[in-house]
C-alpha cells in the first residue's frame, strides 16, 4: 500500500516524468494531470516504464471546477504544479493562454486547496527568469540580495504566480512553496531549448545527418543542471518543517562555447568551430549575457546538492542521443 498520495500537474513534461519516477520509488501513489491522456502525450512516462503505474486524469488546470473536484476526491498529501506554457516565444504568441495557465491556474490550485484540502503541501515551479534583467551583462542571483525584474511576458506570468503562492501562504497558513528553478536539462527536454538542440545537433553531425549547427550568441552563459537532481529538491522542500522558497540551481555557469566544446569532444571531434555557424536572427537582444544563481541556501537548509556535473550531464545526454541513432 502506498505511503502517500502525490498529485502532479504537468505530468507529461520532462520534470513531471522524472518526479513521477522519483516518487514511485518512494512508494507514493502518483496521480498525474494532463490535458490529453494519450500514449503519445505521455511518452516520457514510457521512457521510465511507469505509464501503467501512474493514475492519469485528464484536466486543464485552467478549469477551476475540475481542479476543485480532483482535490476534493483525492486529498493528496503533496501537490506539485509543474504545468506551464514555458516557451518564451509561445507566450508572446498566446498571451491570454499564458496568463491563464501560468498564473490563473495557480490561484485555482491554491484556492481549491485552501477550501477543500487544507493539509496538502504545495510545490509551485517558479522560474529563475523572474530575476533576469534587460541588457544586463552579468547577473549572479542570491536570494537575499537579488531583485525580481522580469523582462518578458513568460517571466511576468511566473512572477505573478510566485507572489500568489507567497500571499496564500502568509494569509491562510498554507504549506505552499516556490522552487525557483534555473535551467535544467535531460534526454527528455523538448528540442526547442538550446541545450537539447545542441546535443541533438552534435549527434546528428556525428552520424552524418547534419552538416553544421546554426546558433545565436555563443558567449551567453547560463546555469544548467540535471532535471533528475531538481525534482529531488522539489520533494525535499515539501518534507521540510516549515514552508520556504528556495533557488534550485547547479551553482555554476557555462557558456554555449563550453557546451559545444564538451559535446563535440565527447564524440571525438576537436575542431567544433568548423561545424558551427552564428545566425544573428537567433540572438535575443534583451537577454542577460551571463545568468547564474547560488544554491548555497538550499544546500545549508535542506542538505540538497546536485549529483550531476556539467560534464556528466552532457555525457549522459550525448549517450542517449547516440543510442537513439544506433
Amino acid at each position: 500500500m502506498a505511503d502517500k498520495i502525490a498529485l502532479i500537474s504537468g505530468i507529461a513534461g520532462q520534470d513531471g516524468a522524472y518526479l513521477a519516477d522519483f516518487l514511485l520509488r518512494k512508494n507514493y501513489r502518483v496521480i498525474g494531470l494532463c490535458r490529453r491522456a494519450t500514449r503519445e502525450a505521455l511518452w516520457r512516462l514510457d521512457h521510465f516504464g511507469i505509464q501503467n503505474q501512474v493514475e492519469i486524469l485528464e484536466c486543464d488546470v485552467r478549469d477551476y471546477p475540475r481542479v476543485e473536484d480532483i482535490l476534493k476526491k483525492t486529498q493528496p498529501h503533496e501537490y506539485y504544479n509543474l504545468a506551464a506554457l514555458s516557451s518564451v516565444t509561445g507566450v508572446w504568441e498566446r498571451p491570454l493562454e499564458a496568463f491563464q495557465t501560468n498564473c490563473d491556474a495557480v490561484v485555482n490550485m491554491l484556492e481549491s486547496a485552501r477550501r477543500y484540502s487544507g493539509e496538502t503541501r504545495i510545490f509551485q515551479a517558479s522560474s529563475g527568469k523572474i530575476y533576469e534583467q534587460e541588457k544586463l551583462e552579468t547577473l549572479r542571483v542570491t536570494e537575499d540580495q537579488s531583485e525580481f525584474k522580469p523582462i518578458d511576458l513568460y517571466s511576468v506570468t511566473k512572477l505573478a504566480a510566485h507572489f500568489s503562492v507567497i500571499n496564500f501562504r502568509e494569509q491562510y497558513g498554507l504549506f505552499a512553496v516556490n522552487g525557483i528553478l534555473f535551467q535544467h536539462e535531460s534526454p527528455l527536454r523538448p528540442d526547442t531549448f538550446v541545450f537539447k538542440k545542441i546535443i541533438k545537433g552534435v549527434a546528428d553531425l556525428k552520424k552524418g545527418n547534419k552538416k553544421y549547427l546554426e546558433l545565436g550568441n555563443l558567449n551567453v552563459s547560463r546555469d544548467w543542471g540535471f532535471a533528475g537532481d531538481y525534482v529531488r529538491a522539489m520533494w525535499m522542500m515539501l518534507q521540510a518543517k516549515k514552508p520556504e522558497d528556495f533557488i534550485i540551481s547547479s551553482g555554476e555557469q557555462h557558456t554555449l562555447r563550453e557546451l559545444l566544446k564538451v559535446a563535440f569532444e565527447a564524440l571525438g571531434i576537436k575542431d567544433w568551430e568548423a561545424y558551427v555557424r552564428v545566425n544573428s536572427d537567433f540572438i535575443r537582444k534583451r537577454d542577460t549575457s551571463e545568468l547564474g544563481a547560488s544554491n548555497e541556501r538550499i544546500a545549508v537548509s535542506l542538505g540538497w546538492k546536485p549529483e550531476y556535473s556539467f560534464l556528466s550531464l552532457i555525457e549522459r545526454m550525448i549517450a542517449y542521443e547516440m543510442e537513439q541513432r544506433a
